[in-house]
């Protein structure tokens, strides 16, 4: 009888990341975007960067091997939505919740009233 041998699946990896070029895309219009609003650089240098802290920090807690991984990736595409919506992206960073769960944006003037 012939064997049935599973293969395990190829881990994604960083340096898969880096190169994918649909990723490499939405990096670069992410910091077109940013660029536009007037903020510093936020294309593959920073990706890159933030992933670096990243795998120090949690070299420095004592996470598994693959978590690390998963985290520098995690790190090295958190500005990718920028290209998409960075408009509700920036609301969200600055809001606050109401008194329903709702985010409310900070530059509400009726911010402080009571509901």
């Amino acid at each position: 009888m012939e064997s049935l041998a599973l293969s395990t699946p190829k881990l994604v990896t960083l340096k898969d990341v880096r190169n994918n070029p649909k990723v490499r895309k939405l990096i670069e219009g992410a910091n077109e975007v940013m660029k536009a609003m007037g903020y510093t650089e936020h294309g593959h240098r920073h990706a890159g960067v933030v992933s670096s802290i990243t795998r120090y920090i949690l070299d420095n807690v004592g996470v598994p091997d693959r978590e690390n991984d998963l985290g520098q990736i995690a790190a090295y595409l958190h500005d990718i939505g920028n290209v998409i919506n960075l408009r509700r992206h920036h609301r969200l960073l600055h809001s606050r919740r109401d008194g329903n769960g709702r985010h409310r944006d900070r530059s509400d003037p009726g911010r402080d009233r009571k509901p």
